[in-house]
């Protein structure tokens, strides 16, 4: 998802969920925003696990995770600023 506009990532997130409703999806993420949707996350850093749990558990519980997240978010926005 790492090339695609925010309209169509949206787009993706809302077909992914529901499609997955009653199934399991194993799948490597590189954007924050379609995270949201997933029940829960593995969160990996300098190749180990570094958390695990739901979008908003991993952000009240690791530092480390908040921090991509906001970075990503910083640049998505200046990257839409720039279009």
């Amino acid at each position: 998802t790492s090339a695609l506009d925010s309209e169509t990532e949206s787009a993706i997130k809302e077909s992914l969920d529901a499609w997955l409703a009653d199934k399991i999806l194993i799948a490597i993420f590189h954007r924050p925003k379609i995270l949201e949707i997933c029940d829960t996350i593995v969160f990996m850093q300098d190749g180990e696990i570094a958390g695990s749990g739901s979008y908003q558990d991993l952000i009240v519980q690791s530092a480390d995770f908040r921090e991509l997240i906001q970075k990503e978010t910083d640049a998505q926005q200046v990257g839409a600023t720039l279009d």
